[in-house]
This record gives structure tokens, sequence and C-alpha cells, in this order.
């Protein structure tokens, strides 16, 4: 596509139009009954291109008119355009949906190699001891994206990244996760683990451990609970007369439907603490807190 473009790139004279027609034969003449939608011209001939390269192209064959030229794009081209991890040593940071998200799409856009480190410690593959039902299942989870590929490596700590002008690589150490007298495992390095991996290019797919506590938080002199979340009573206020905490910041970590659903019940107490009573909605059956 670069090839394409770049001899008249510069000629920002150049009227651009792009469409996308139900499909072009090799030797097909441009006919304006195919078109299936126009793409607005921008101010710069390149950044007409790009715009339009980042519409959908699904189910249609993309046509770029400068000038009087025509050509048309094949989707191979448009795909290598945007293919940023074509050919790169691919780190995943973090697991989850989204660490498998990372990990297909590294796949489908042509790693060189895909590692996904994770600091937890690697699930088992059934229940342990101390997570019966009908407590979430702390298993290992293998999506279909990790049946494609990928190496995958636990208890994993990131510790530097390396390179000269960009990104080189990786420096890890591994860590142990123990646990103490209360019942809590707490995350300690181990003597002499360092090492490197090699790498160009790193995707985030971490979660957080709590709120940051520094800043407003402190500032508000707040309670935090055993988990390093803004504590709350029933109501959904904190100690601070007045202010109120509710999803992520008051549960931890977890899916968006639950920062909604805490989102809708802390409005409610809000609106009962001002006003004595509320007619807002609830979430029936919202199960707030994780002990």
């Amino acid at each position: 596509l670069v090839d394409k473009t770049a001899s008249i790139v510069n000629s920002l004279s150049s009227e651009v139009h792009v469409y996308y027609s139900d499909y072009i034969e090799e030797n097909d003449k441009f006919d304006s009954s195919k078109i299936k939608k126009f793409i607005q011209k921008g101010n710069n001939l390149g950044d007409r291109i790009i715009n339009a390269l980042n519409i959908s192209f699904k189910n249609f064959s993309p046509v770029v008119v400068i000038g009087s030229d025509l050509w048309k794009l094949e989707i191979s081209d448009i795909e290598d355009t945007f293919r940023i991890l074509k050919n790169k040593n691919v780190v995943i940071i973090g697991g989850g949906d989204t660490g498998a998200d990372c990990l297909g799409t590294s796949i489908r856009q042509g790693a060189k190699s895909i590692t996904q480190i994770e600091i937890m410690p690697e699930p088992p593959e059934g229940r342990s001891n101390d997570n019966p039902w009908p407590e979430w299942p702390m298993i290992l989870r293998t999506s279909s994206a990790h049946e494609e590929g990928g190496d995958r490596q636990y208890s994993i700590l990131t510790s530097e990244f390396s390179g000269t002008k960009s990104l080189e690589k990786l420096i890890c150490e591994k860590v142990e996760w123990k646990k103490d007298k209360s019942g809590r495992y707490n995350m300690e390095k181990v003597d002499n683990s360092h090492f490197e991996i090699k790498s160009e290019l790193v995707l985030l797919a971490m979660g957080f451990v709590h709120p940051l506590q520094e800043g407003l938080l402190s500032n508000l002199d707040v309670e935090f609970d055993e988990r390093g979340n803004v504590k709350t009573d029933n109501n959904m206020m904190t100690n601070v007369s007045k202010v109120f905490s509710c999803g992520d910041m008051e549960r931890g970590q977890s899916l968006v439907v639950h920062a909604i659903a805490s989102g809708r019940s802390c409005a409610k107490n809000i609106d009962t603490f001002l006003q004595g009573s509320s007619n807002l909605p609830d979430v029936r059956g919202y199960y707030r807190k994780i002990n």
C-alpha cells in the first residue's frame, strides 16, 4: 500500500475519494453504480487514505481514486498496513479474558513469538480444598486462543523494560506466594532469579490490586478494608460523612456489570441520605461484598 501511494502522497492538491463496491474485477472499469459508501475527504492526502482504511471494509472491496487514477486495494494490503504485531516478539503481561484477546490478536497479526506472563501462580486444574462450591472456581482456564499457540509463564514479575532507542527486552524475576499467619498470601521475590525475555512490543492486560490510596483518598482520610479498597458501611458511606464509595473503588476489580449495579445502589443510598427516601431503582439480589 505504501509503495502504491508514495509517489503521489506529497501531491496534496490531488483529489482523493474512497469508495466501497460490491466487487471490482481485475479489468473492470470504474462504475459509479457500484459505489456503496463515500468517505469524506480530509485536509491532507495521506490522512484521507488512512482515515478511509480505518473504516470497516467487511464485505466490500475498497477502491481509492486519486486524481484520475483508480486502484483496487486488496484486503491483504490493508491488513498488513495495520498489523503492528507482525514479525515482532510480543509479550503479554496479565491474563484473564483481556490476556486471551491479546494472544488471539497477536496470532492473527503474525507475531514472531508470543509470551504471556502472570504475576500470580499457575492455578490448579481442579478446585482446591479452600475453594469449594459455590465459590467462583479458581482454576486454570484455557481459551481457544491459548490452544492456538503462545507460551504461558506464571509467578513472573516484570522489573524493567530495556532497550536503546526502543524496547528490546524485559528484565524479569520469579516470585513466590506464601501464606502468613492470618491466611493471606504475600508475594516474595526469589533470590537470583532474574532473566530476560526478548521483546519489541508489550501488551498490558493487567488488573489492579486496589485503588490508588495516595492523593485524593488519603487526603479525604477514608478508611480502607483488609484488601486495600475503600471501606464502607451498609449504606455505602465511608467513615467520612457524606463521602460514598462504589464500584471497583469499594468492591475491588470486577466486571463492569458489577460496577453499574454498584453505582445504581450507591445513587439510591445517596438520594435516601439527602431526601430521607428514594424512588430510584435498585438492583435486586446484588451482592456487593467479596469476603
